[in-house]
């Protein structure tokens, strides 16, 4: 529902109060910007630059805040008493702090330029964060505080500054995850099912998602209720993060993921663009079909169309659900009882594809780190990404601190015993750590291999350790299919070409994508709302008769707002984009 603009009027100076009270922008934090600043942009809220104009100590404690469009990236602020953070500010100095929105809030804070030290947003707000100057260059600050990420992501940088810079020929952005991709121990995104329960039905093949749905429907009827009485669901989703739960449900295993926004469509083999709305053989109907046949059939939870994610995750880690379409969305369960041999973990097909595969050369290119023209401190900013985007930085956020979760031996960089034991072992103890959580402030992603001692930055994603670190859930997995750890038999499908990856996809003309003009912008945003609100309608119908019905009256809805208009601007762009990328070496 739309906020009246006298609510938002509100909403804006309550959050620009708490954003001001978060940032230390008081009058004087302001009188300390203006004294406390350096020819390098180095800036620190209680010591002077030298006589000489030095740069002021770079560990002077500071707090450092930043606005993402997610729902629940936040969980960065509940981990600063972690071993991990703490390494992070005696190294750099700043405590970061998430302020989080949904994109309705974090347009409104947009709009109004007052935002926080940082900010990250996808390609699609470059054009109004540069032209608005709510963003600064980094250009100067890489020379004076970023030399690491200089050594460690030239081409990206030279990217970003050519193709990020609104044809200023300026750096201003910085994507995470750089590096090429690859699955880890297990699969990350796909059909994740509660294997013991599974394990109880005996396996029954899975060749299509009727048979999903049929292996759910009888997990649910052995399993109707939790052990403290809760109604258990075979599906669900979560509707504040847009339609990603239409979108991506059955996108993973269909290889058809939005290339951006609301309409455009990405085939991962063929880089050729499906309209997401009106094609109802696209992965986005498929979902919206799928959630329709666990309704029918009894077992989709009637909350999977209004709740949040944070609801989604709560009753994952209670027990009420029985699937879902990645392991980061299930909440704390396999933490809690993995080493039990009870979970969720993503069945293999023998048709489809599968989620890892990509050359990441521009990383996450849709979370996009820049610093506002608010920053209080840009130069402690630069010190904090130096460090994120850093080989070291990325391997404690991935595996943890020196000395107390690894340790060198003989050059190599080697996880503790007992660092993998709690791994393993899971639960609040190893969730305390905080390794491998922040996903998404990790400049250099976990295959990279540490340029001074050959280890992956991840150390616990060294393929010669996963037979030794499978916990008991991964184990009775990979005991069923004849694999030393649950990759391999993934792996294997890839090799026999039943499945196929994310291998194709033109990464390039994707981070290309410019962001769309106002009018298809306004189109697309009244296409989302309208979205949900018949994607519902069509979930709760009773027959296929009724769906068909509700199907046909949705995409006409869809082309009466502009969907067709909306798909052609985005068709034009990617097919320039394509070209465009080919050029680039």
């Amino acid at each position: 529902m739309r906020k009246s603009m006298l609510v938002s009027a509100a909403f804006i100076l309550i959050l620009s109060m708490v954003v001001s009270a978060c940032s230390g922008n008081s009058d004087k934090g302001n009188e300390n910007k203006a004294g406390n600043e350096n020819k390098s942009g180095n800036t620190s809220q209680t010591s002077q630059p030298d006589e000489s104009g030095g740069t002021p100590d770079a560990k002077e404690p500071i707090t450092i805040t930043m606005l993402v469009p997610e729902p629940g990236a936040a969980v960065w602020n509940d981990f600063q008493d972690s071993a991990i953070q703490q390494e992070i500010k005696k190294a750099t100095g700043v405590t970061l702090q998430i302020i989080e929105a949904d994109s309705d809030k974090f347009n409104v804070m947009l709009a109004s330029g007052d935002l926080p030290d940082m900010i990250r947003g996808g390609p699609a707000y470059i054009k109004q964060l540069i032209e608005g100057g709510n963003v600064v260059p980094i250009d100067d600050l890489l020379q004076s505080n970023g030399q690491n990420i200089l050594k460690a992501v030239p081409k990206t940088l030279a990217f970003s500054k050519k193709f990020w810079s609104n044809g200023t020929d300026k750096t201003y952005f910085l994507p995470p995850q750089i590096g090429q991709d690859r699955m880890p121990i297990e699969n990350g995104i796909g059909a994740f099912i509660r294997w013991d329960y599974y394990k109880e039905l005996n396996y029954p093949a899975i060749n299509n998602e009727d048979e999903l749905l049929d292996v759910l429907a009888a997990m649910a009827k052995n399993h109707p209720t939790t052990e403290d009485g809760k109604k258990v669901y075979g599906v669900s989703g979560w509707t504040d993060w847009g339609n990603w739960s239409y979108q991506y449900t059955m996108g993973s295993l269909y290889g058809n993921t939005p290339l951006t926004g609301e309409v455009a469509g990405l085939k991962w083999d063929t880089n050729e663009l499906n309209n997401m709305l009106t094609d109802t053989e696209g992965a986005f109907w498929k979902s919206v079909k799928y959630f329709n046949k666990a309704n029918r059939l009894g077992i989709l939870d009637p909350d999977a169309l209004l709740q949040k994610f944070g609801d989604f995750g709560a009753k994952a880690t209670s027990g009420q659900l029985l699937s879902g379409p990645s392991i980061w969305s299930l909440g704390d369960f396999n933490s809690n009882n993995a080493k039990d041999g009870k979970g969720f973990i993503s069945v293999p097909m023998d048709w489809g594809f599968q989620w890892s595969g990509s050359n990441q050369l521009l990383g996450f290119s849709d979370k996009l780190y820049g610093i506002t023209k608010n920053a209080k401190a840009p130069g402690r900013i630069m010190d904090l990404m130096n460090y994120l985007w850093s080989f070291d930085g990325a391997r404690t956020l991935l595996s943890g601190v020196k000395g107390v979760h690894w340790d060198e031996v003989d050059g190599k960089a080697v996880l503790k015993q007992e660092t993998i034991d709690l791994q393993v072992a899971g639960g609040d103890s190893w969730s305390k750590t905080f390794i491998g959580q922040a996903g998404n402030l990790v400049g250099i992603n976990a295959f990279t291999l540490h340029p001074e001692d050959g280890a992956p930055l991840d150390l616990f994603q060294d393929p010669a350790i996963y037979a030794s670190r499978v916990n008991a859930l991964q184990k009775d997995f990979s005991d069923h299919y004849g694999v030393k750890y649950p990759a391999e038999v993934f792996m294997q499908k890839l090799e026999s070409g039943k499945n196929k990856n994310q291998k194709d996809q033109n990464t390039l003309a994707m981070g290309l994508m410019p962001s769309p003009p106002d009018d298809i912008k306004r189109m697309e945003a009244k296409l989302k709302d309208l979205a949900a609100r018949l994607s519902a309608e069509c979930v709760l119908t009773k027959s296929d008769e009724q769906f068909a019905e509700k199907q046909k009256k949705a995409i006409a809805a869809y082309k009466d707002a502009g969907a067709d208009k909306v798909f052609e601007w985005y068709a034009k762009a990617w097919e320039d984009a394509k070209t465009q990328s080919a050029t680039i070496n």
